[in-house]
This record gives structure tokens, sequence and C-alpha cells, in this order.
């Protein structure tokens, strides 16, 4: 059984997905599997990843019909057999030392899931790597990290999912598959029943750096918008399925998304930005209409803890 199961969804990222292929070779841990799971893509992508198996019995290739990024990462979560799991997409990277540092400290505490830090980066005409930090409260915890995921989670607190390891028997034995109905905000959900589980145990290496997420600058002027209408189309799936003790906290998430439409709206002059508010309009469930109702009431709170938060940002 290998220490380590890597998940790659792929869907067409023949131009990265080698950099990230080579990237594991390099890894100081050496004990793992790698099971690139194309998702029906159009371009080379299946050919490069089955050169790596030809070549490096570590990887496997799954091939399957095109079907979200959640149906791929089950796939590989179905066929993986290590102890544990990292997740990592195709056009991101991971630190060399990663796998060994992080599955160490998991087997030293006896962890469900740990997660470190990561930067942002792009290329740059030259094809060196360009680093993009975040403030460094933007991965603790308020609390508990249940409820930090519950009323933070893109607003002031995210981990990208490359950051994340699990223990792959608390997955099996909890069930835990990522919701193939959602078209966003799947790894959201995930973490979310995760952190719920009774006696959830996790850790966090915050000086360590150990993921590299890949960014495009030239798409930053819309991806504000993309981010909220996501946000904005999990959030009623959510309180709909939430336990009545999570309503109020979803509420207050959702209060803070409202917040930050209008807010940008107000900054860009621009009416359009308010559009993804339009999603709210289909929540039908009495939960969500009472989520919706709740975040109307919690909106001078949320207005309040946004300010404060911009404050700290700028101090």
């Amino acid at each position: 059984m290998p220490k380590v199961s890597i998940i790659i969804p792929c869907y067409n990222q023949a131009e990265f997905l080698p950099h990230a292929l080579r990237a594991l070779q390099k890894q100081t841990l050496q004990d793992f599997e790698c099971i690139i799971v194309d998702d029906g893509s159009t371009d080379t992508s299946a050919q490069i990843a089955e050169d790596f198996a030809k070549s490096d019995s570590r990887f496997r290739l799954i091939k399957k019909p095109n079907g979200g990024t959640a149906t791929a990462r089950n796939a590989g979560l179905r066929s993986a057999t290590g102890e544990y799991v990292q997740f990592l997409d195709a056009d991101d990277e991971l630190d060399t030392r990663k796998l060994e540092l992080q599955s160490a400290k998991m087997d030293a505490e006896g962890l469900d899931m740990s997660y470190t830090d990561y930067r942002h980066f792009h290329t740059d005409g030259h094809g060196e790597r360009v680093l993009r930090s975040h403030p460094a409260y933007t991965m603790q915890p308020t609390g508990s990290l249940h409820l930090s995921l519950l009323t933070r989670w893109g607003v002031d607190f995210s981990i990208p999912i490359h950051c994340i390891m699990y223990r792959l028997d608390f997955i099996r034995a909890h069930l835990l598959l990522f919701s193939e109905s959602l078209r966003y905000r799947e790894d959201w959900d995930f973490h979310l029943r995760a952190s719920a589980q009774p006696g959830f145990r996790y850790g966090r290496m915050p000086r360590y750096v150990a993921a590299f997420y890949r960014e495009n600058p030239k798409s930053k002027t819309s991806s504000a918008q993309k981010l909220s209408s996501g946000n904005l189309a999990y959030l009623p799936y959510a309180t709909s399925h939430a336990r009545p003790a999570n309503l109020l906290p979803l509420s207050f998430r959702l209060s803070c998304e409202i917040l930050l439409i209008a807010g940008r709206a107000l900054k860009h002059r621009k009416a359009g930005e308010l559009s993804p508010l339009k999603i709210l309009a289909q929540g039908t469930s009495l939960r969500t209409v009472m989520a919706i109702m709740l975040s109307v009431l919690l909106l001078p709170l949320s207005a309040l803890y946004v300010v404060i938060r911009s404050i700290i940002v700028y101090l």
C-alpha cells in the first residue's frame, strides 16, 4: 500500500499537466501513487498521462467521459489504495517535501486531515515563477474549522484543495464523496461534511508554504463575479441541506456575500455586477427562504465584520 494517493482530475490541461507530474517525481517521499483521471479531454492530456504511466509505474491513468471535477475526483477516490489522499489540480504544483512532511505530521498526531500554507503564482515572460502571498488570517480558523467553513469560506478564509491531505480510511468510514450534483463549490461542500463528523481531528502547518496555485493575471477582472456566482449557487443548496444549528451561520455567510457583491457594484458603478443576486430567486425550499430572510436581517452585523476585516488588511 503506498503512503499517499495523489488524485489529479484533468480536463484539457496539456499545457500544464507535464509540469505538475514532473514536480511529483521530485518528491522526497517516493512511496506514492498518482491517479490521473482524464475527464473527457479533447487535447493531448490523456496521451501525456499515458506516457508518464508507461515510464513510471507509480502513475495511473483513468479515462472517463466528461462529467465535471467532482466525478473525476470521485473516480480517483474509488481507485485509491494509499494511506493518505492528496488532491491536486492539473495546473497546480506541490513543494517537493510536501508529501513527506505532511504525512509525517498526520502519522505523529493521528489526524484525519491537515493543511499547509500556499502561494498564488504565474510565470512571467521569461518562464520564471512569480509568487503572490495572501494575508495570514485567511487560513486561520475562528473557533472550530467547521464554523469557519460555514461562516467565512470565500469571504476571508479559504484553503485551496491541494493544501489539504486526508486520511483515506476517514473518507471511506464516513462515505465521503464529492457531490456530483453541484456545479460549483464541491470542494467547500466536501470539507463541510468532513469537518462535521464526530471526533474529526485536523492540524495546520501554517509556516510551511507547500502548495502553489496557478493564476492567470489576465482574467482577474471577472474572477470576483464568477466566485460570487459560484458561492450564491452553492449557498441555497447548503441551507436546504443544513442542520438547523447551521442555518444561522450560513445565513451570516450569505449576508456577507450580498454585501461583497453590492460593494463591487458600487465601486465599479456597474449595476450589472449585481447580476449574481438573481441566483437567490432560484431557492425554493423553506430553509433557503428562511436563510435569505435571515441574511437580510444580519446585514448590519455582516457590514461591521467586513469593515473591520478591511481595516485589518490595510493596517
